[in-house]
């Protein structure tokens, strides 16, 4: 009986060594997929801010390319200057809005604040991209 004590003591340990080194093996691949994950999110925030830069670009251009098209039609006067930015200004307090919002959800629960990390750097980057003559730049940060 003590000798088959001592066998079920020896699996035993032997299976414990096998799943320590299991537990270990996958500790060390999740570790792995996080950093991919954070490199990949890296990458994607800045094909986001180039992506949205461009839309932004070609949404200017849009809207300048249809103004000109209806005021070659007679529709429409020649724009006033600053009307354009009128428009982007408008947009940028949208933002300013949509940045207050997310700081006090961050504020109420700090427990989101990973949550709402890629939002508030998509925000903070299009506040930039849009900044208005009058230089009103905000950090969502701060």
């Amino acid at each position: 009986a003590e000798y088959m004590g001592s066998q079920d003591h020896t699996l035993l340990r032997r299976e414990q060594v096998e799943v320590s080194s299991a537990i270990r093996l996958k500790q060390t691949n999740t570790e792995d997929m996080k950093h991919q994950v954070a490199e990949l999110n890296v990458e994607l925030n800045e094909i986001n801010k180039q992506r949205r830069s461009q839309i932004m670009d070609l949404s200017r251009k849009q809207a300048i390319s249809k103004h000109y098209v209806n005021l070659k039609d007679g529709r429409y006067k020649r724009f006033c200057a600053g009307q354009t930015d009128r428009e982007f200004e408008r947009q940028y307090r949208r933002l300013q809005g949509l940045a207050r919002v997310i700081d006090q959800f961050v504020g109420n629960s700090p427990e989101i604040t990973e949550i709402f990390d890629n939002l508030k750097t998509t925000v903070e980057d299009t506040l930039q991209d849009l900044c208005p003559p009058t230089d009103e730049r905000t950090s969502i940060t701060s």
